[in-house]
């Protein structure tokens, strides 16, 4: 725990399972959701979603914004690691993505003079929807992948060294601002980026049977937490034994 710290709260898997926390799957840099292509194509999708829309306009920004970006990567413009690379990069790249939009706003007004525009809207933001959920599923799975090994940062003392990630054998749970989200609070996923972490309704919630152990530094501390227990400052009941609260060293699973 040197890189952790002294606190831990350790529930049982079933309450993992039951409320969506996973193992996570180890892959090495060659294998499938690892290499390089797919990354880079993954974070320039995930850049052009979080480009700002209003919640009515999303998916059609999002169609729109994806549309001229495949246009330039077929066409041998765009080879840049990120989207801010883009915007940095020389005129004539930019002038291409201005060209490109120009020639769907003519090829559009077209369709317009023949009344075919509302058919190509339907299939297009159908398509759009479509795909969108697509990257949506294939965001949340990625979210669940961690290479092998890697360079790793102790968070106590920022030291780096290579280490087998494997060896931790992480659950993770992963929290995602959903259409139904939206529509209760539509403001939420600017509040989030700001804030950098989302409302307290997204909490991973427990109750007394799902918790095995409470772990803490000292003797000192595990007085506080009991104290802060039976005055029900925690999820806990106010009967919560002392004997489930262990040093840091004490406790074995």
């Amino acid at each position: 725990m040197e890189c952790y710290g002294n606190y831990a709260l350790v529930l049982k898997k079933e309450w993992g399972a039951r409320i969506g926390v996973s193992p996570i799957c180890y892959v090495h840099p060659n294998s499938v959701g690892m290499t390089y292509d797919y990354i880079k194509s993954h974070l320039l999708y995930r850049q052009l979603r979080e480009i700002p829309s209003s919640p009515d306009n999303e998916i059609a920004t999002l169609a729109m914004n994806y549309l001229m970006m495949s246009s330039l990567i077929d066409s041998g413009d765009y080879d840049y690691e990120t989207l801010d690379d883009f915007n940095k990069a020389d005129p004539a790249a930019l002038d291409k993505m201005e060209l490109w939009e120009s020639e769907f706003k003519r090829y559009f007004a077209e369709l317009k003079k023949h009344n075919l525009n509302v058919y190509f809207t339907k299939f297009m933001f159908s398509f759009a929807l479509r795909l969108n959920e697509l990257h949506h599923e294939l965001e949340s799975r990625d979210s669940f992948l961690r290479a092998y090994e890697g360079e790793f940062v102790c968070p106590a003392s920022g030291k780096k060294s290579n280490k087998i990630s494997y060896d931790e054998k992480e659950w993770r749970a992963i929290k995602y601002i959903d259409t139904t989200d939206l529509a209760k609070v539509p403001h939420l996923r600017d509040e989030a980026r700001s804030n950098r972490y989302l409302p307290e309704s997204f909490n991973l919630k427990f109750s007394d049977d799902d918790v095995v152990a409470i772990i803490v530094g000292n003797s000192l501390e595990k007085n506080e937490v009991l104290d802060l227990i039976k005055g029900g400052g925690s999820l806990l009941s106010s009967g919560w034994q002392s004997d489930t609260i262990y040093l840091k060293n004490g406790f074995k699973e």
